[in-house]
């Protein structure tokens, strides 16, 4: 079966590949104004990312891998795949790692049922801190440091746990997200040290570097 193209694959149901990395569309969810594609149920979460955007060589690199409801039952199967995509390398020049070390945690967290009432502006100001390079598109352009704001990243953030709930959990959050919108919509940065961080990937789709 390796290398099998998915669609028509009579394991399509019960292989972990499509259910964790290739999840198909959900036509149910354009009635709900939400984007067919499925979000993937992982989330990968490293440490922060140096200045220059590199890590050393030989530096370790914890990195927790967090799946989310029925992608538990996957858990030995995700954690496999992930060192071996680290041990044939990662990133445009191909950087190898290797594992030296690693921790079960407990089962998938499950989804509730939240009520997304818009909370009481706090009356002093917080801090946010991005940990790793942050790729926003707004309206089909890059947010850059000049035009991110706060309304940017909490809608991406509750657009993100509403695909997530609609998809595994199993229901739609009910929430006035207008009046969320509108809420966001205040919210300003009243100091903030953001900067450019120029990488290189590699593409798939296009099949090239950008």
């Amino acid at each position: 079966m390796r290398l099998r193209p998915c669609p028509g694959c009579p394991l399509l149901g019960v292989c972990p590949f499509p259910q964790i990395f290739d999840p198909p569309a959900d036509p149910s969810a354009v009635s709900y104004g939400l984007a067919r594609a499925r979000l993937p149920p992982y989330v990968l979460d490293p440490p922060e990312t140096p200045r220059p955007g590199f890590f050393e060589a030989g530096e370790a690199i914890p990195v927790t891998l967090r799946l989310i409801g029925e992608a538990g039952r996957f858990g030995a199967y995700a954690a496999v795949a992930l060192v071996q995509a680290a041990e044939h390398g990662i990133g445009p020049d191909r950087a190898r790692l290797s594992l030296v070390e690693s921790h079960g945690e407990a089962p998938a967290p499950k989804l509730r049922r939240l009520e997304l009432t818009p909370p009481p502006l706090p009356q002093e100001p917080i801090s946010v801190r991005f940990t790793t390079p942050l790729r926003l598109k707004i309206d089909n352009d890059l947010c850059t440091p000049a035009n991110l704001t706060p309304a940017h990243v909490l809608g991406a953030a509750v657009r993100r746990f509403s695909l997530a709930c609609t998809h595994y959990a199993g229901f739609t959050p009910e929430a006035d997200f207008r009046a969320l919108k509108q809420a966001m919509q205040t919210l300003r940065w009243q100091e903030a040290a953001l900067h450019w961080c120029e990488t290189t990937r590699r593409s798939q789709r296009q099949g090239t570097l950008m």
